[in-house]
C-alpha cells in the first residue's frame, strides 16, 4: 500500500489486514491523506479509478469529477467584479462539484468489504487528536501563508499564531473530524451530497460569490466509465479516458516504441 504519507499507507495496510478489500484499502489511506496531506489531497477534490482483479469483469474505470456549478456563468461572475479572468484562488475561483467522496461511495457498493463506517477511523482519530506536520506540509504552509491569511477559517487552522505551523508541530483539525464522523454515519449521499456538509460549503462559499449551491451537490453523482488503452512492447496499457489527461501517457509509450530505449543505459 503507497501513499506519500507514512499514516495514510498504514490505514490502508490496517484495511487489509482486517480481510478489506483493495478498495476498502484506498478509501481508507485516502481519507487519512485528507487529515495527514491537505495540501494535496481533500474532501473537496476528485478521485479517478481503474480497478482490475479477479470479480471486476475486466479492467474498470470510475471516474469521480464533479461538473462546474449550474450558475457558473459569464453573468455570474461579471457581477462580482469578475470582468478579465476568473480568479485562480478563493470562493470565485473555478470550484467544481467535489467528486472524490462519491467515488469511494460508488467503488466500495460495489467492491467493498469492510464496513462503510470502519473506513474512516484513522481520519477521525487523526483529524481529532493530532497529528505531526510532516516537512512537504510545512513548506506548502510557508509557501502559501499570503493566500492562507485571506481566510480567517483557514488561517486558524494552519496559522494559528499568525504564523505557519513548522515541521513537528502538532496540527488538530477538530471541523474536519466532525465532518467525517457524518460522513461515516450517514453515508456519502445523505451526509456529504444531500445533507449537512454541502449546506455548509455552499453558506461559507457563497456568501463570497461562489456560484457552488446544494443542487450541484445533490444533482452529481461518480459513474463507471470505459478506460482507454493501448499497446507497448506486447503489454497491453490501460488508462482513464477523457476528462483526465490519461490519453497522454498512452501517447508517450506509443512515441517510445519506436525508439531502443533499453540501450540508452542509466
Amino acid at each position: 500500500m503507497s501513499t506519500p504519507h507514512y499514516l495514510a499507507s498504514a490505514s490502508g495496510l490496517d484495511a487489509l489486514r482486517r480481510g478489506g478489500s483493495a478498495v476498502d484499502a484506498a478509501i481508507a489511506a485516502n481519507a487519512t491523506l485528507c487529515v495527514v496531506y491537505p495540501h494535496m489531497a481533500g474532501l473537496g477534490g476528485d478521485g479517478f479509478w481503474v480497478i482490475a482483479g479477479p470479480n471486476t469483469g475486466g479492467v474498470r474505470a470510475r471516474e469521480a469529477s464533479g461538473p462546474a456549478a449550474l450558475a457558473a456563468t459569464r453573468d455570474h461572475y461579471r457581477q462580482h467584479g469578475c470582468t478579465d479572468q476568473i480568479p485562480a484562488r478563493g470562493p470565485l475561483a473555478a470550484l467544481t462539484t467535489p467528486g472524490a467522496v462519491d467515488g469511494w461511495r460508488l467503488a466500495h457498493e460495489r467492491h467493498g468489504r469492510l464496513p462503510w463506517a470502519s473506513l474512516f477511523a484513522d481520519a477521525i482519530a487523526y483529524a481529532r487528536d493530532g497529528m505531526a506536520v510532516s516537512r512537504s506540509l510545512a513548506d506548502w504552509l510557508a509557501a502559501d501563508v499570503s493566500i492562507l491569511r485571506q481566510f480567517p477559517d483557514t488561517a486558524r487552522i494552519y496559522l494559528p499564531n499568525g504564523t505557519p505551523e513548522r515541521e513537528g508541530a502538532r496540527l488538530i483539525q477538530t471541523r474536519l473530524a466532525d465532518t467525517f464522523e457524518q460522513l461515516a454515519a450517514s453515508g456519502a449521499r445523505a451526509a456529504f451530497y444531500e445533507g449537512p456538509i454541502a449546506r455548509r460549503i455552499c453558506d461559507a462559499l457563497g456568501s463570497s460569490g461562489s456560484p457552488l449551491r446544494p443542487d450541484d451537490f445533490a444533482r452529481y453523482q461518480a459513474r463507471w466509465v470505459a478506460p482507454i488503452s493501448t499497446t507497448y512492447r506486447g503489454y497491453d496499457v490501460v488508462q482513464m479516458p477523457p476528462s483526465t489527461q490519461g490519453f497522454a501517457a498512452l501517447q508517450v509509450l506509443n512515441l517510445l516504441e519506436g525508439f531502443d530505449v533499453a540501450g540508452w543505459g542509466d
